[in-house]
């Protein structure tokens, strides 16, 4: 005898399939960043340009399938608070997925993991996971620092 399909019991599946295809959508990296020509992805030309205009360097190391990360392009990222404390210093975006030496050379073990560092390139201060907070303390250490 041949199994048949019926709705009965396709249903549950296609309920579970649906639900997922939604959830995945609603929780899809969303990039905060595109419109916002201050980020690069260009470590090497960002820490030259650090060092020229004598500012700090965020570094942001993050992927597109990690919540925490996407949590502060959607979350942090984007809000005046975080405009007004990084407006004199360069961010850099560094998805890890894309740029295996450069998680090697940093020793990037977790992340989101945020590196704030100064003009000379000496680390200053770090977040890894999310920490709105965290972060805001850190940009605030660094800066205090780079004006000593």
């Amino acid at each position: 005898m041949k199994p048949t399909l019926t709705l009965r019991k396709v249903l549950p599946a296609l309920v579970v399939i649906s639900l997922g295809a939604v959830i995945a959508m609603g929780m899809a990296p969303q990039d905060a960043k595109p419109g916002d020509k201050r980020w690069t992805t260009n470590v090497p030309k960002a820490i030259d340009r650090a060092k020229a205009e004598k500012v700090l360097l965020l570094v942001d190391f993050n992927a597109s399938w990690c919540g925490p990360c996407q949590s502060y392009k959607r979350e942090v990222f984007p809000t005046k608070e975080f405009a007004d404390a990084t407006k004199d210093i360069i961010l850099v975006d560094v998805d890890v997925d894309s740029n295996e030496s450069l998680v090697q050379k940093y020793k990037v073990e977790g992340i989101p993991d945020i590196r704030i560092y100064s003009s000379d390139s000496k680390l200053l201060s770090r977040v890894v996971g999310f920490g709105k907070k965290d972060l805001f303390a850190a940009i605030k250490k660094a800066k205090n620092y780079q004006r000593k």
